[in-house]
């Protein structure tokens, strides 16, 4: 009687297990079907997620070395394509001989550049544009303008400019032209400090401070430190580097405010304003980009 009892409870059990699993997957089933057609879809979008996630990281990264020259000089050479377009000038156009006076010079310099660099290395460039931009320069840029320029534009863009142009091409030229430029930006420099007047007159060689402020920005004297030691490296005369190097040296034994400094200066008294503003923002940025920029030109001997 027990023992058959037994067998009777243990057939209960196995039946109910099976009516149990036939629930649930019905179960599993209805719920599927009750959800609204939305809810499908979201579960949809996140298994395909989901999938396609598992699918890349599996499938692991796949190297592609591209052609890094010819991608540069398809790129490249669509910007400013003929230099004498820029020569008509951006907003008026401009006599060829007044470069200055819009981006006009500003591209035909850089158009050099690029050529340059697409171009084998210290041998005659294959491009067109190269020799139509080299020729504009040698016969068309000149710096006897009676016009106010920014010290630091001027500096980074054009000085800048040919001194590139120059170390790629080994052209003389292009170092000639380098030189009238510094000698016509060197009085920039001749204030009672030695900390630079912003503006300069290149035909007059008249420094003075921006007609809407008395001061020189902090970003514009500590930025223009690259140029003008290297046109005395490859010259071979100091007067250049010694100018931007009393900049740094003077400003280097001025109170900062753990480290950061004002964004505007007075090059006359050669102190910052006492109520200007401290960020690394616009007017003071590069100050702290060039202290890298400097230590490494000068073979990181010079604490500046």
């Amino acid at each position: 009687m027990i023992g058959h009892m037994r067998d009777h409870v243990a057939v209960n059990l196995s039946t109910e297990s099976l009516l149990e699993n036939k629930k649930r997957t019905k179960s599993l089933r209805r719920q599927w079907n009750e959800l609204s057609r939305c809810q499908k879809s979201i579960f949809c979008t996140i298994a395909f997620i989901l999938f396609t996630f598992l699918y890349v990281l599996c499938r692991g990264e796949t190297k592609i070395t591209p052609n890094l020259h010819e991608i540069s000089a398809d790129t490249l050479k669509n910007i400013g394509n003929d230099p004498r377009e820029a020569e008509q000038g951006f907003n008026e156009v401009v006599n060829e001989n007044q470069v200055l006076e819009e981006p006009a010079g500003v591209e035909v310099v850089n158009s050099g550049q690029k050529d340059q660099v697409l171009g084998p290395p210290r041998v005659e460039p294959k491009f067109t544009e190269y020799r139509e931009a080299r020729d504009w320069v040698d016969k068309h840029l000149h710096f006897n303008i009676n016009r106010d320029v920014n010290l630091f534009e001027v500096t980074i863009r054009i000085l800048g400019g040919l001194l590139s142009i120059y170390h790629l091409s080994k052209d003389e030229m292009f170092l000639t032209k380098a030189i009238e430029l510094g000698d016509r930006l060197l009085p920039c420099f001749e204030s009672d400090s030695g900390i630079p007047f912003s503006d300069i007159n290149l035909s007059t060689k008249r420094a003075h401070a921006p007609k809407w402020s008395p001061d020189s920005s902090t970003s514009e004297v500590t930025t223009i430190q690259l140029e003008f030691r290297d046109l005395s490296g490859a010259t071979g005369d100091p007067k250049y580097e010694n100018a931007v190097d009393k900049v740094s040296r003077h400003i280097h034994k001025l109170e900062k405010m753990d480290g950061l400094v004002p964004i505007f200066i007075n090059a006359n008294s050669g102190q910052f304003r006492s109520y200007a503003t401290i960020t690394l923002g616009a007017r003071g940025d590069s100050y702290y980009e060039y202290l890298l920029k400097q230590w490494v030109q000068t073979g990181k001997a010079i604490d500046l």
